[in-house]
Protein backbone atom coordinates (compact mmCIF):
# COMPACT_ATOMS: atom_id res chain seq x y z
CA UNK A 1 0.00 0.00 0.00
CA UNK A 2 1.53 3.57 -1.21
CA UNK A 3 1.88 6.44 1.49
CA UNK A 4 0.53 9.87 0.00
CA UNK A 5 2.97 11.98 2.74
CA UNK A 6 2.33 15.00 -0.08
CA UNK A 7 -0.36 18.07 1.10
CA UNK A 8 -4.37 17.20 0.07
CA UNK A 9 -5.75 20.20 -2.41
CA UNK A 10 -7.18 21.71 0.99
CA UNK A 11 -3.63 21.52 2.56
CA UNK A 12 -1.64 22.95 -0.59
CA UNK A 13 -4.65 26.00 -0.45
CA UNK A 14 -3.75 26.73 2.92
CA UNK A 15 -0.13 26.89 2.50
CA UNK A 16 -0.50 29.34 -0.32
CA UNK A 17 -2.84 31.56 2.30
CA UNK A 18 -0.47 31.36 4.67
CA UNK A 19 2.75 31.73 2.64
CA UNK A 20 0.81 35.13 0.81
CA UNK A 21 0.31 36.24 4.71
CA UNK A 22 3.84 36.01 5.53
CA UNK A 23 4.80 37.71 2.67
CA UNK A 24 2.38 40.20 2.77
CA UNK A 25 2.53 41.35 6.27
CA UNK A 26 5.86 40.14 7.49
CA UNK A 27 7.12 43.36 8.98
CA UNK A 28 10.75 44.64 7.21
CA UNK A 29 13.08 44.02 10.83
CA UNK A 30 12.31 40.68 10.58
CA UNK A 31 12.78 39.35 7.44
CA UNK A 32 15.96 37.72 6.02
CA UNK A 33 17.49 37.55 10.06
CA UNK A 34 17.05 33.62 10.53
CA UNK A 35 17.62 34.78 14.18
CA UNK A 36 14.29 34.16 16.49
CA UNK A 37 15.86 33.42 19.88
CA UNK A 38 15.76 35.84 23.07
CA UNK A 39 19.29 37.20 22.05
CA UNK A 40 17.63 38.08 18.36
CA UNK A 41 14.79 40.75 20.14
CA UNK A 42 17.04 43.69 21.25
CA UNK A 43 15.75 46.53 19.04
CA UNK A 44 13.14 44.36 17.01
CA UNK A 45 10.27 44.36 19.85
CA UNK A 46 8.26 46.83 18.13
CA UNK A 47 7.94 44.64 15.10
CA UNK A 48 7.41 41.81 16.95
CA UNK A 49 4.37 42.77 18.32
CA UNK A 50 3.51 44.48 15.06
CA UNK A 51 3.52 41.01 14.09
CA UNK A 52 2.07 39.55 16.84
CA UNK A 53 -0.76 41.69 16.02
CA UNK A 54 -1.33 40.67 12.79
CA UNK A 55 -1.03 37.03 13.24
CA UNK A 56 -3.54 37.55 16.45
CA UNK A 57 -6.22 39.32 14.17
CA UNK A 58 -6.74 36.17 12.75
CA UNK A 59 -7.04 34.20 15.55
CA UNK A 60 -3.75 32.49 14.55
CA UNK A 61 -2.03 32.84 18.56
CA UNK A 62 -4.56 30.13 19.65
CA UNK A 63 -5.42 28.48 16.44
CA UNK A 64 -6.97 25.56 17.86
CA UNK A 65 -9.03 27.41 20.33
CA UNK A 66 -12.86 28.19 19.07
CA UNK A 67 -13.35 31.39 16.85
CA UNK A 68 -15.91 32.78 19.74
CA UNK A 69 -12.87 32.79 22.25
CA UNK A 70 -10.57 34.24 20.29
CA UNK A 71 -9.03 31.51 18.05
CA UNK A 72 -9.46 29.83 14.56
CA UNK A 73 -10.98 26.75 14.39
CA UNK A 74 -8.01 25.22 13.33
CA UNK A 75 -7.05 21.62 12.70
CA UNK A 76 -4.38 19.93 13.78
CA UNK A 77 -3.01 19.28 10.16
CA UNK A 78 -3.68 23.22 9.31
CA UNK A 79 -1.50 24.23 12.84
CA UNK A 80 1.28 21.89 11.35
CA UNK A 81 1.11 23.52 8.16
CA UNK A 82 1.15 27.11 9.54
CA UNK A 83 3.84 26.39 12.00
CA UNK A 84 6.00 24.73 9.24
CA UNK A 85 5.31 27.87 7.40
CA UNK A 86 6.30 29.87 10.07
CA UNK A 87 9.64 27.87 10.46
CA UNK A 88 10.62 27.98 6.78
CA UNK A 89 9.87 31.81 6.19
CA UNK A 90 12.17 32.19 9.70
CA UNK A 91 9.08 34.22 11.28
CA UNK A 92 8.23 34.33 14.66
CA UNK A 93 5.28 31.48 15.32
CA UNK A 94 3.74 29.97 18.73
CA UNK A 95 3.52 33.91 19.63
CA UNK A 96 0.48 33.14 22.81
CA UNK A 97 3.51 30.91 24.09
CA UNK A 98 2.98 28.48 27.48
CA UNK A 99 -0.13 30.92 28.59
CA UNK A 100 -2.14 29.90 25.77
CA UNK A 101 -1.85 26.16 26.89
CA UNK A 102 -2.80 27.50 30.66
CA UNK A 103 -5.90 29.03 30.28
CA UNK A 104 -7.39 27.92 27.09
CA UNK A 105 -9.77 24.76 26.40
CA UNK A 106 -7.76 21.82 26.51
Amino acid sequence: MAINLGDSAHEAAWRTEVRGFIDRETPAALRGSGEMGEGSLFGRLGAIKEWRDKVAARGWIAPSWPAKYGGADMSIVDQFVMNEEFAEAGVPGNLGGFGVMMIGPT
